[in-house]
């Protein structure tokens, strides 16, 4: 919460969480258009990969990850516009989307693992 406390202290619009429960998965977000053309255009204007599975990667990695939060609030220092309205739109559909079927759920444990990993070492 404490990115978002920032986002919201600098005047960059932040993310709105839906009032009723969504109707979509993340399997659903991998077949949406709109979803596709705007997670390949926000990561490639960032540098940071370039389809929907580097997009839920770079949302768990700053929703699980210090220094991948970190990064973020750093990159939205300077976003563009269309960033700024890109980003609202993608994490707002990732944030209220259902995981979903076994396959997503494992994804999931993968990249947690994989984000909490380098935080949890000593």
């Amino acid at each position: 919460m404490a990115l978002n406390n920032k986002l919201v202290n600098s005047g960059i619009p932040t993310v709105q969480p839906f009032t009723s429960k969504p109707s979509y998965t993340l399997t659903d977000l991998r077949n949406d258009d709109e979803f596709t053309v705007r997670s390949e255009r926000y990561l490639k204007s960032l540098g940071e990969g370039d389809n929907v599975e580097d997009m839920f990667q770079y949302f768990r990695g700053s929703d699980l990850n210090l220094y991948d939060t970190h990064k973020v609030y750093r990159q939205s220092k300077e976003f563009t516009d269309e960033q700024k309205d890109d980003y609202i739109y993608l994490k707002n559909k990732f944030d209220n989307a259902r995981v979903g079927g076994f396959k997503e759920k494992l994804q999931l444990g993968v990249d947690a693992t994989q984000e909490l990993q380098p935080t949890l070492q000593f």
